[in-house]
């Protein structure tokens, strides 16, 4: 019979002192802890996986594009608000391409006159919708840009079908958030004015551990939302310049147009058309979202399904 270290030789099996069953309290101690440690685990593994994807939405927010085409709003309505903030568009092209762009980058104008969404890519089209928004109890003022490349999933994933930015503005009127509508890489990217970078800082302090600026939440509360950088303020309210990528269609840049360019040959310059739409449009956009089969950080005309701004950043507690 095999003898246990420790115990005497002699001592009858019968008298051999016997193991005592765990208590309750402890089991479900063990239990508590082999859980805590595989959450634990579970967050290291997403913080992880979201690290990469950060750090390369902060690297492409420097990128320069050696050719591009300049989209521009067309000049009606000069003195209206949507057409001050409205976007320039530099999309990027192959320097020595001198087609007039590739049928898959032309964004085009809606049509619904058949009853079903269709898209015409021989009118540049960009619509604006204008909402209020209450954030931390304050309202603010939101104008969301949006425009389409295709009207179902295209064929390559890396393709967006459609693209946009969601401006709020302060109390002042001035822009200080700008989201992206869709990013095939995954991330949610925000740009946000240094003005309120510098608010969050004075009230937060330092960027939290794999963040690089003091507005963005912990990386395990929000691993998708990157402020992918900050953007100067501007002399006056105006409208971001947005880089896109060629074929892709991801934004890899937004920067203030009182901030340095990031692309060398201008290859032409295009007008878009800019078309305000009211919130009874919310029907017509939800069909062709429906259409379109991808994801998106929010949707023009439907506020009810995007995360609250406060959530995916440390705003200031005072209004801004």
């Amino acid at each position: 019979m095999a003898r246990w270290r420790g115990l005497p030789d002699a001592l009858p099996p019968a008298r051999l002192p016997l193991m005592r069953e765990p208590s309750r309290r402890l089991r479900l101690f063990l239990l508590a802890s082999l859980l805590g440690l595989g959450f634990v685990t579970g967050i290291s593994v997403v913080a992880g996986q979201a690290g990469g994807a950060i750090s390369s939405v902060y690297e492409r927010a420097n990128i320069h594009f050696a050719a591009v085409d300049l989209y521009k709003p067309r000049e009606t309505n000069v003195t209206d608000l949507e057409f001050k903030l409205a976007p320039l568009v530099l999309q990027e092209v192959a320097p020595r391409d001198n087609s007039q762009g590739k049928q898959e980058d032309q964004f085009g104008a809606l049509d619904f006159e058949k009853g079903r969404p269709a898209l015409d890519r021989s009118k540049p089209t960009i619509y604006v919708m204008v909402e209020p928004v209450q954030i931390q109890r304050t309202s603010y003022l939101q104008l969301t840009y949006f425009w389409f490349y295709a009207l179902k999933r295209p064929t390559s994933q890396r393709a967006l079908p459609v693209q946009g930015v969601r401006i709020t503005l302060n109390s002042a009127g001035a822009p200080v958030v700008w989201e992206v509508l869709a990013d095939s890489s995954g991330p949610e990217l925000i740009f946000v004015a240094d003005s309120l970078e510098r608010a969050s800082a004075a009230e937060f302090g330092l960027p939290l551990p794999g963040r690089k600026f003091a507005i963005e939440q912990r990386v395990a509360k929000e691993p998708r939302v990157v402020v992918a950088r900050v953007i100067s303020d501007g002399p006056l309210p105006m409208g971001p310049i947005i880089y896109l990528s060629r074929a892709t269609h991801r934004v890899a840049t937004l920067v203030c147009r009182c901030m340095p360019a990031q692309a060398g040959q201008t290859r032409r310059s295009c007008t878009y058309d800019l078309i305000p739409l009211n919130p009874s449009a919310a029907g017509l956009l939800a069909q062709v979202r429906t259409s379109l089969q991808t994801t998106t950080a929010f949707w023009p005309g439907d506020s009810g399904g995007a995360q609250p701004l406060e959530q995916s950043l440390r705003l200031p507690s005072a209004a801004w």
